[in-house]
């Protein structure tokens, strides 16, 4: 599935800032690797494969692997999407973080109608 152009811009500045971090947001969010309904109705409606089994035995998100998040990136949970710590802000810069910003506005916007349509 091809990443729309905030999601690469996001997936991009992640690269440069979350190596080097020494406080993980895996950790710091949720450390249960939260996923909601939401999140759940989501991932049925467009994952082609399934999710890959949570390891419950890691001190953090089950989903955080030696090397970042083992779910692929349109299978993130919203909660991890949505936080944006602030060396994050610094790889996005002004203009990318405002983009990122408007995309996951809209991005929630479509999750509200999508858990509407899905509970009518």
């Amino acid at each position: 599935m091809a990443l729309g152009p905030a999601a690469s811009l996001f997936a991009s500045a992640c690269a440069k800032a979350c190596p080097t971090c020494r406080e993980v947001c895996c950790a710091r969010i949720s450390p249960h690797g939260l996923l909601d309904t939401p999140d759940l109705v989501y991932f049925a409606a467009i994952l082609e494969s399934p999710l890959p089994f949570p390891d419950p035995s890691r001190p953090s998100c089950p989903f955080l692997g030696g090397q970042g998040c083992e779910l692929p990136w349109p299978a993130r949970p919203a909660i991890c999407l949505n936080h944006i710590c602030p060396d994050l802000e610094g790889a996005l810069g002004a203009q990318g973080l405002a983009l990122a910003r408007s995309s996951l506005q809209r991005a929630g916007e479509l999750r509200d109608r999508m858990m509407a349509a899905y509970l009518a």
